[in-house]
């Protein structure tokens, strides 16, 4: 068998899931029993899977929040791109690249929150990639923590730094873009300057400018 009739053989191979692992306040299926699941007809068929963080992409930040009780917190959230790799061990060059990401986020300690963005993210990619119906893994069914709420607010709504300004502008000068044209094209886009574009926006303009410079080098 090629390596998509295995993965096939693998996916036919789940019998189904039980809840089995609690965490704020939900209950889930965990990795480690959706690893047990397929791991013995992995070994059948000789299929490897390889997952690999493009460290290039590696980001941290601090997140610091007051809870509705009053209470100051500080987590961390981490994130990077990664791949997961499917490969034939009977033909090594039979593989199948899934690019994927990871995110995660954990109180006082960067190290936990990238543990906890491997694990779900391994959890999440193996449900998703073999098409296992998990209505308690859908994220529009639950309502946002107050962690997530805090940071999705902030996120929106901090003003754009000196710094962020400057890299935008520099990316742009790669693209053959210049500061004036810039200001322009925000302002016929998303009808305001550059300096009151929300966080999401700034990525959105960054990342444009980014490919612009790729295709013009």
């Amino acid at each position: 068998m090629n390596l998509h009739q295995k993965l096939v053989e693998i996916r036919k191979n789940i019998k189904g899931f039980s809840k089995d692992t609690k965490g704020y306040d939900y209950i889930f299926v965990s990795g480690t029993q959706i690893l047990r699941a397929i791991k013995d007809k992995m070994d059948e068929l000789g299929v490897l899977l390889v997952p690999e963080i493009d460290y290039s992409t590696f980001h941290w930040e601090k997140h610091e929040y007051v809870t509705a009780k009053g209470k100051e917190k500080l987590d961390f959230i981490v994130t990077a791109k990664l791949t997961y790799t499917w490969i034939n061990a009977e033909e090594p060059t039979d593989k199948l690249v899934v690019p994927w990401v990871c995110i995660g986020q954990q109180t006082d300690d960067i190290s936990k929150a990238m543990g906890t963005a491997l694990t779900y993210n391994e959890r999440y990619f193996l449900l998703k990639f073999l098409g296992i119906p998990t209505d308690e893994d859908d994220a529009d069914s639950k309502p946002p923590t107050e962690a997530q709420r805090s940071y999705s607010n902030n996120y929106n709504s901090k003003k754009l730094s000196d710094k962020q300004l400057a890299r935008l502008y520099a990316l742009a000068n790669k693209a053959g873009v210049d500061k004036d044209l810039v200001k322009q094209q925000v302002m016929k886009k998303f009808n305001k300057e550059v300096k009151d574009l929300t966080k999401p926006e700034y990525d959105l303009v960054c990342n444009g400018y980014e490919k612009a410079a790729e295709k013009t080098a």
